[in-house]
């Protein structure tokens, strides 16, 4: 379920099922010429990835709205913004919270969130193309065992 109204009927009436959360991480940048491409490459391939792996799991997993963040700004703040998101939803019934992303930096704070990360490496091409399509697919069909493994823990 993702956050449209329309889903949100659904949540409401299905939310004890429910018990995984998904939270997209999109960088923004626009300082750099030479990398506004390729974030907003980025961008792109995590808001497709995580709609595919909320597709995939209908009616188990919540798909939140995206962490958007400044790519220039201290990877400090962004933690501490995402921390603070992460802990909203910790009142909540989620027994699993996994942060998705395409950006390598996450890893390196990914001790001090209380979450989850899902990061693959990124990917050239646009997801239209057959080649980088095939590539994306199989790199999210991994994701969602990763996923499946953790619900049977």
């Amino acid at each position: 379920m993702q956050w449209k109204e329309q889903d949100m009927h659904q949540y409401i009436e299905a939310q004890e099922y429910v018990d995984t959360l998904v939270i997209p991480l999109i960088p923004i940048q626009l300082e750099k010429p030479n990398e506004i491409v390729k974030h907003a490459a980025m961008s792109e391939l995590t808001e497709y990835g995580a709609k595919a792996i909320e597709n995939q799991f209908k009616g188990r997993i919540f798909l939140s709205p995206s962490f958007q963040y400044f790519k220039s700004s201290s990877t400090k703040l962004d933690t501490i913004s995402l921390q603070q998101w992460i802990a909203y939803y910790d009142h909540l019934p989620f027994k699993h919270v996994f942060l998705f992303t395409f950006d390598h930096a996450w890893k390196k704070v990914e001790r001090e969130l209380n979450a989850s990360l899902l990061w693959l490496p990124a990917i050239s091409g646009k997801v239209e193309d057959a080649k980088t399509s095939e590539i994306l697919k199989e790199q999210l069909n991994q994701m969602m065992d990763l996923i499946q493994s953790y619900w049977q823990e």
